[in-house]
């Protein structure tokens, strides 16, 4: 069963093709100014948050990440499949900035011909009865292939352009599991691709040839099993965010290193209402002076800890409900050791 769809490079979520993670920071727009700084050169910015999502798994943190191996298996002929999402879109390129083709239903049966180089998307080929063949392009997430997809073949994507990077740690230590966001404004349309880092702490999204302008390139969330995540929690555990943000043309010049700064302190405190009362499930947001960032929530006693290291920080909690809202921020110095708790209250 197929369902058409009008092709489009309108970024049109779906239940088939959001990529699952923990912990989500919201995609802020760029400035007027930060646009036009980055026609000449790559910056570095600070992300804002965004509504985090509910977490879906949770692992032990380790001390540093599993080394990345990458397999070797014996080229195979091509493997056959099914779509294992209520809907999943097929494009014309491995990514969501290339146009939709079709969608289909859960159960479709296809045939994987190649992959990208990372494996997270695999060129399909879909038989009808009646109908002639239809190639393209789908999340290998949202397929159940009877085979492993990394014996298919890398596709050498001539038509495509790539923005890529790194996300380490203060020591360059790589570190999986990050979610990064490419983001493009096209008049009031908004682009959209994300990519996980891997082993390697490597991650890159393909974009159209055709397809130009400023990418903003942002951290926006990491999974349960990262290395920067909380064994219970999923929270951000040992690390703040040193550098999570970048503007980016095409081709791409030079390379984005994201940074993540390792810590042992926290900064803990209580979210309070307006009758001094504990409230739960609240984003807590930590900004240093240089622009590094720390995230955390509120348990359902009020009480939060999240990491910090030396430098003057501003504290502050998020509402999303209904609207977006900061509530007031508490200015904290740390030095070497870890500072006494603040309360956060908040906002009218």
């Amino acid at each position: 069963m197929k369902v058409p769809v009008k092709i489009t490079r309108l970024l049109v979520v779906t239940l088939s093709l959001v990529f699952i993670s923990a912990c989500s920071l919201p995609v802020s727009p760029a400035s007027p100014e930060d646009i036009q700084t980055s026609i000449a050169q790559t910056l570095t910015a600070q992300p804002t948050e965004t509504i985090p999502v509910t977490p879906q798994a949770t692992n032990t943190p380790a001390a540093s990440p599993t080394p990345y191996q990458t397999p070797t298996p014996t080229l195979s002929p091509p493997i056959p499949g099914t779509i294992s999402a209520a809907f999943l879109n097929l494009r014309t390129g491995p990514s969501t900035f290339f146009d939709i083709i079709q969608t289909f239903v859960e159960g479709t049966e296809l045939t994987a011909l190649a992959r990208t180089a990372d494996s997270e998307w695999v060129r399909v080929e879909i038989n009808f009865e009646d109908d002639p063949t239809m190639e393209g392009w789908m999340a290998a997430l949202f397929l159940e292939l009877n085979g492993n997809p990394a014996a298919l073949p890398v596709d050498d994507l001539p038509e495509a352009q790539t923005i890529s990077g790194t996300v380490r740690d203060d020591e360059g230590n790589p570190l999986s599991g990050i979610n990064v966001a490419v983001i493009l404004q096209i008049n009031q349309e908004e682009l959209r691709a994300d990519s996980e880092s891997d082993g390697n702490g490597e991650w890159l999204v393909y974009i159209p040839d055709d397809l130009f302008g400023t990418f903003d390139v942002q951290i926006v969330s990491w999974n349960c099993e990262s290395p920067v995540a909380n064994l219970t929690s999923c929270q951000l555990s040992g690390y703040v965010q040193a550098v999570g943000r970048a503007f980016v043309v095409v081709p791409q010049q030079e390379p984005i290193d994201f940074i993540y700064e390792s810590t042992s302190m926290q900064l803990s405190g209580t979210v309070v209402d307006e009758d001094e009362d504990p409230a739960g499930n609240f984003l807590v947001v930590a900004e240093r002076d240089d622009g590094a960032r720390s995230f955390g929530r509120s348990d359902v006693n009020g009480e939060f800890s999240i990491p910090i290291t030396p430098g003057v920080w501003e504290v502050y909690i998020i509402d999303y409900d209904p609207d977006y809202v900061e509530g007031e921020r508490v200015s904290v110095e740390v030095s070497d050791s870890a500072p006494d708790p603040v309360i956060l209250t908040l906002p009218d």
